[in-house]
């Protein structure tokens, strides 16, 4: 969207398909709009009953409050472009969404995750359908992408989206449990590459535990640290690779700890099926790059 324009990038609030990413997109019920100087906050106020403004720019709780001072809904959902919320944030930002007759989403930076979400959960889109509107090229981690697969596949198995993002609705903006969050990702990860966990993570999710993985799990997180954010399988050469995506490796902490606990969730996974050797620890998002990257497009 150019400076200046006032015209959504994708959206279906105001009755019309919008192009975003080059691609035809018609999300009834949500307006997405690229942040530009030219995005007048009393013209929002005007529209929509709900904004929410995506980013942790230092310019964004100031757009909210003079939003809120107008008499709109607007709620600051302080997410990085290169970090991910947690399941139970991501449910329960698409229920905001969903309670709004017109909403609209600010985007300054991570925006289109959130578009992304309002489309798989509240509209009820696949995820190639999500692909196809050009949601998935706008995401701007892959830490993003595997949300959304993980979402797709709770759905799969039977999980009302729509139900649980009313309910999660709370944990919007404070998170929820992130430990559980986290367990019910890493789960998906090595479901993802071993066959016989098929189904994990969808009954963590559903508080029904998953005997065969739950030591595993706790091996990668033996102190609550919640280090390891990442957990990615690869196959090199006829042979299966553990990696693990360290939330402290950006910060320059050698990952020590995390390092000891990779060594440890391979030898537990290889004493209950094949071989998994241990691999390296990565940046989260080059982590799930290697998970993740058949879907995604890493660069």
């Amino acid at each position: 969207m150019e400076s200046g324009s006032e015209t959504p990038a994708a959206g279906g609030g105001g009755g019309g398909d919008r192009v975003l990413g080059g691609a035809p997109a018609r999300l009834p019920g949500l307006d997405f709009y690229e942040w530009s100087r030219g995005l007048h906050p009393a013209r929002l106020a005007a529209l929509y009953e709900l904004v929410v403004v995506a980013g942790d720019d230092f310019w964004v709780p100031s757009l909210v409050a003079e939003l809120q001072a107008l008499g709109v809904e607007a709620v600051h959902y302080p997410l990085r472009a290169d970090d991910a919320p947690t399941v139970y944030s991501a449910l329960g930002v698409a229920g905001l969404l969903a309670g709004a007759r017109r909403a609209a989403v600010v985007d300054a930076g991570p925006g289109a995750l959130l578009a992304a979400l309002h489309a798989l959960v509240n509209l009820g889109y696949s995820l190639s359908d999500v692909a196809g509107v050009g949601l998935v090229e706008r995401l701007t981690s892959p830490l993003h992408y595997r949300l959304l697969v993980l979402l797709d596949s709770l759905r799969g198995a039977g999980v009302d989206l729509s139900a649980e993002a009313e309910r999660c609705r709370t944990a919007a903006l404070t998170g929820g449990d992130a430990a559980a969050s986290d367990r019910i990702l890493i789960a998906f990860d090595l479901e993802r590459g071993i066959p016989r966990l098929a189904g994990c993570a969808a009954r963590l999710y559903l508080g029904d535990g998953c005997p065969e993985l739950e030591e595993v799990l706790d091996a990668l997180d033996p102190h609550g640290e919640g280090g390891v954010a990442v957990a990615a399988l690869e196959r090199l050469h006829g042979r299966l690779v553990l990696h693990v995506g360290c939330r402290f490796m950006p910060r320059g902490d050698p990952c020590l700890r995390e390092r000891a606990a990779l060594a440890e969730a391979a030898r537990l996974l290889s004493s209950r099926g094949p071989p998994v050797e241990p691999g390296e620890i990565l940046y989260p998002e080059e982590a799930a790059c290697i998970a993740y990257g058949d879907g995604y497009p890493c660069t």
